[in-house]
């Protein structure tokens, strides 16, 4: 690309760097390498910029935490990070969309139909032609993900399929986990552990209803508890986004 005078997208890219407001943010994310169990360097051309830029900017993980499955379920936040660092989810979209830098909860894989994308090549030849009216249907007041979609590389274990140009795969880039914390937050709908109270009153409940004296009205309680309390648990994680630690995350 860079020999291509006519499109020089290292330079385009850069420039755009540059010319953005000074109160715009940017975060650059560092990736893992797995074999030197470290952080890949990032391209001086783009440190510089943004050391050149008067508004907020900063580097920040965009290493996934898996659970003991190999799944990835759970925001990335900086406890499962190496050195501590930062997380991308915290550090941008967080305070983007919420004001808080500190997010803890399950991705809402619920969220949305399954991500499809746009070619690359197709956008640099609506930009060739002028063909303004189609990336404005494409992208105007639109969150917008660059990256890559390879079927070999980048890729990870999500607990349901999230793409529509496979159905069956739940191995998928990485990009389309950010889109999926993206609209999980967009959204409001962070999946949380239910609070510590509401888990109390249902423990004090239960135990009520076990120290009855009358065994036939102590089972009974029993078989009402079992009933109840998987729909109480569904009703209050599709309202209220909440999950009880008795639940089973799969």
């Amino acid at each position: 690309s860079t020999r291509n005078e006519g499109m020089d997208y290292h330079r385009t890219l850069l420039r755009s760097l540059m010319s953005l407001e000074v109160t715009f943010p940017i975060m650059v994310a560092k990736t893992w390498d797995h074999e030197l169990s470290q952080f890949r360097d990032i391209m001086p051309d783009y440190v510089v910029a943004l050391e050149m830029r008067e508004s907020p900017s900063g580097f920040a993980s965009s290493l996934f935490c898996a659970d003991s499955d190999g799944v990835i379920r759970n925001v990335p936040g900086m406890g499962c990070q190496p050195g501590d660092e930062i997380g991308l989810a915290e550090a941008m979209y967080g305070q983007t969309l919420t004001g808080r830098t500190s997010l803890r909860g399950l991705i809402n894989f619920g969220q949305g139909p399954a991500w499809s994308y746009i070619p690359l090549q197709t956008v640099l030849n609506w930009i060739q032609q002028g063909d303004k009216t189609s990336m404005q249907k494409a992208f105007a007041g639109r969150i917008v993900l660059l990256g890559t979609t390879f079927s070999d590389t980048d890729l990870l274990k999500a607990p349901v399929s999230l793409i529509n140009w496979t159905t069956s795969q739940k191995t998928i880039p990485g990009m389309i986990f950010h889109a999926q914390i993206l609209r999980t937050l967009a959204n409001n709908s962070l999946i949380r552990e239910a609070p510590a109270p509401l888990i109390m009153l249902l423990v004090l409940i239960a135990s009520l209803i076990w120290f009855r004296e009358s065994s036939r009205l102590k089972f009974l309680g029993v078989g009402i508890c079992l009933l109840v309390l998987p729909i109480m648990s569904l009703l209050v994680l599709y309202h209220r986004y909440y999950w009880f630690p008795f639940m089973g995350i799969s």
